[in-house]
């Protein structure tokens, strides 16, 4: 039959418990007993049972074999196996050793350093508990060797659990549940601890007022001694507040603080600071007996700036990391704080509110990992990280995000996102920014060779037109472009420089100062504007300078360019730049038109057909020039390319 917590409380009640290795189903629980017990656990002068949902406690005096003849003090808790069945699965038995090193089979270390810090007694811990699923394959010691520390201050003894590594004694004690210490000054009573209630110092002054009625609640203690006991530094970790008080609008809460204590270092600190005090008297008497008032006051600046060094040198003995969770506005993180700088470090997980703050209309499953930090005394912060899939951004798809923030809560947020957009077959970087007054997003990018066919089909797959068809010839050396996305409609603005073949024998630099695209529901508007020359700076070819402005239907393949001549030439100089240097078609003709004052020139581009045909004549663009004189004389004249 399964011993059971009933059958553990009766034989207590009773006044001695006594149980056989065997009475335990799991084989680790019964070798335990065996070894270390002698297959036999026997308490005696046991107290009234204390149980929980998890267990029960029995306290009192128990024989371990290895420790001697005599019982000692003892408290054994059984584990049960859930709270409905009373069955026990094994227990944690706790007894008070003679000496302060432990024999075999015992851990044989000296424990003699932990009563000089204040022990009242050495323990020994036998773990005579099944393996859960996690422990499986771990091998963890059944039995462990520790001291029990007990203060007038502390509702409860501290048990530590002891382990010997490289010659340092290392001592620790966790409680899951807390323990509530009476106040900050407390800390420094723990052992190993001395001089850890002044962590509240590395605090900026504003704050150490927060600090004064804290009642921290110790979470665990570490000390760690050097074998002959002389090198002894201490770890706790306490948890500070539920809530700290903060600026409207920000919480950190579940606030825990882990502080790291050298009390031998803190004693030389002291001395030193000791005797720089008698040195500095020393001086201080000197100098005014000598009267050397301009030394004295150089004497002093160098002496603070020397204290001052060394001050940031003596923190060394105590550091202190302050965790919690906090929230801003709609940012929420879990973040470590510096001291004493007070800044908060942390990263956005998924469900951080972060799209919810910046900008709704992101995709708020791709995160991936931003790094968050937030200045608590200025109530300023900055987000940075990578995104980890592709956002549509001002309905341009963007992959490879960046993500750049910057705020002061509501009164101010910067976001800007840098990623990768792809137009036709290469990928371009592009930068888009928030607007937080307009709630509207400006993303520009950049890119060079790049054929105008691949950006005009982008556009019309991001804005729902492409651009005009006339330049579809054309290969942009250099191209910038920006979307603007608001509420009420989105534009595409660009501007290029490109190499175009007006015809088989002449290309021209066209710079392309405008390209717009402005989108309204399901309708849109196109304009394309830019400039070229023709021609040259000097009398026999004079320099034609054209604005070009192509058709506003985006289909048409057609645009016009018109070029006003402050003095007037001749119909063959305004030719010569469009014709092959062998050409003579207007020979006589400057002798019958005046001066010309005006040219035009009426594009129309191949049909997408010529280009599957290049040896038809239908494959070439044709040029049509118009010239005007001042008298309204016209010439008209087309120009095959």
């Amino acid at each position: 039959m399964p011993l059971s917590v009933d059958t553990i409380t009766e034989m207590a009640r009773a006044g001695s418990l006594r149980l056989q290795a065997d009475q335990f189903a799991d084989p680790v629980v019964s070798g335990v007993l065996t070894t270390y017990l002698g297959s036999e656990l026997k308490i005696l002068e046991s107290l009234e049972p204390e149980p929980t949902a998890e267990s029960v406690t029995v306290r009192g005096r128990c024989a371990v074999p290895g420790l001697g003849l005599e019982p000692c003090p003892a408290v054994a808790e059984f584990l049960r196996s859930d709270a409905q069945d009373g069955t026990v699965t094994g227990l944690v038995l706790t007894v008070d050793a003679p000496q302060w090193r432990l024999p075999q089979p015992f851990p044989t270390h000296d424990l003699s350093p932990l009563r000089e810090l204040g022990a009242q007694s050495p323990v020994v811990v036998l773990h005579a508990v099944p393996a859960t699923k996690k422990e499986a394959g771990q091998k963890r010691p059944p039995a462990v060797s520790g001291a029990r520390w007990e203060r007038s201050d502390i509702t409860e003894p501290v048990l530590f659990l002891a382990s010997m590594r490289d010659g340092v004694l290392t001592a620790s004690a966790g409680f899951p549940d807390g323990l509530a210490l009476p106040a900050l000054e407390h800390l420094g009573h723990l052992p190993g601890c001395t001089g850890a209630e002044a962590f509240s110092e590395r605090f900026p002054a504003e704050w150490r007022n927060c600090l004064i009625s804290v009642r921290p609640t110790l979470r665990e203690v570490t000390v760690q001694c050097s074998s002959d006991g002389k090198q002894v530094s201490g770890e706790l970790e306490i948890d500070l507040a539920p809530r700290w008080p903060l600026p409207e609008g920000v919480t950190l809460g579940a606030v825990r603080a882990r502080i790291a204590v050298d009390p031998t270092a803190r004693k030389e600190a002291k001395k030193a600071e000791e005797t720089e005090e008698t040195a500095e008297a020393e001086k201080t008497e000197e100098t005014e007996e000598t009267g050397k008032a301009e030394e004295t006051e150089e004497t002093e600046e160098a002496e603070e700036s020397e204290e001052a060094e060394e001050s940031e040198e003596k923190k060394d003995w105590l550091s202190v990391t302050l965790t919690g969770n906090l929230t801003a506005y709609s940012l929420s993180s879990a973040v470590t704080v510096v001291l004493p700088s007070m800044t908060a470090k942390g990263v956005l997980a998924h469900d951080s509110g972060f799209f919810e703050h910046m900008a709704s209309d992101l995709r708020k499953d791709t995160n991936g990992e931003l790094s968050f930090q937030y200045d608590l005394q200025k109530g300023t912060y900055d987000i940075t990280g990578k995104l980890s899939a592709a956002q549509k951004i001002a309905g341009v798809q963007v992959a490879n995000v960046t993500v750049k923030a910057v705020g002061d809560g509501d009164r101010k947020r910067e976001l800007t996102l840098d990623g990768r957009l792809t137009v036709g077959e290469a990928e371009i970087k592009a930068t888009a920014r928030r607007s937080q007054k307009a709630e509207s997003w400006t993303l520009t990018a950049e890119a060079e060779n790049i054929a105008f066919r691949d950006i005009s089909a982008w556009a019309e797959q991001t804005m729902g037109s492409g651009l005009p068809a006339s330049l579809t010839e054309l290969t942009l050396q250099k191209l910038s472009f920006t979307v603007v996305s608001t509420a009420e409609e989105r534009t595409f603005d660009a501007k290029a420089t490109a190499e175009f073949p007006l015809t088989a024998d002449l290309r021209t630099t066209v710079e392309l100062a405008e390209m717009k695209i402005t989108a309204k529901g399901k309708t849109s508007e196109v304009l394309a504007k830019g400039s070229f020359a023709l021609g040259h700076a000097d009398a026999e070819s004079p320099l034609m300078k054209f604005e070009l402005v192509a058709d506003k239907d985006p289909k048409s393949t057609s645009w016009t360019a018109t070029s006003t001549l402050e003095r007037g030439i001749t119909l063959s100089q305004a030719l010569a730049p469009l014709l092959p240097a062998n050409g003579q078609p207007t020979a006589g003709l400057p002798d019958l038109l005046p001066p010309l004052k005006k040219i035009s020139l009426r594009y129309t581009a191949p049909k997408a057909t010529d280009r599957t045909a290049p040896e038809t004549a239908e494959a070439a663009a044709s040029l049509v020039l118009t010239a005007e004189t001042p008298q309204e004389a016209r010439a008209v004249l087309v120009v095959m390319g």
